[in-house]
């Protein structure tokens, strides 16, 4: 692992509009940085909605994949996928860690 790969992902899947999500990640951020870590969110809404907005500076840490129309399942994959870490953490856009 170099020193710029982060040392945990953590990918979030969401099927569901934006704020849902809101909660989750304002919760998460923090708790990634200090861990110098990935945020991945993967979002399935059929129009993108349920991403953060871009324009919002305090998600721009945040990696966004969409994927109209997929599972969960298939967006925590495509976020697996995508992580940089060796270390891979999913859950779940309601909770709140």
């Amino acid at each position: 692992m170099s020193v710029s790969t982060p040392g945990i992902a953590v990918i979030v899947a969401t099927i569901e509009p934006w704020p849902t999500i809101r909660p989750c990640l304002d919760r998460l951020l923090p708790q990634i940085a200090r861990a110098a870590g990935e945020l991945i969110v993967a979002d399935g809404t059929p129009d993108g909605s349920g991403l953060p907005p871009s324009e919002t500076g305090a998600y721009r840490p945040v990696t966004t994949i969409a994927q109209p129309g997929a599972s969960v399942m298939a967006l925590r994959a495509r976020g697996a996928e995508a992580a940089s870490a060796p270390f891979v953490a999913f859950t779940e856009d309601h909770c709140v860690v």
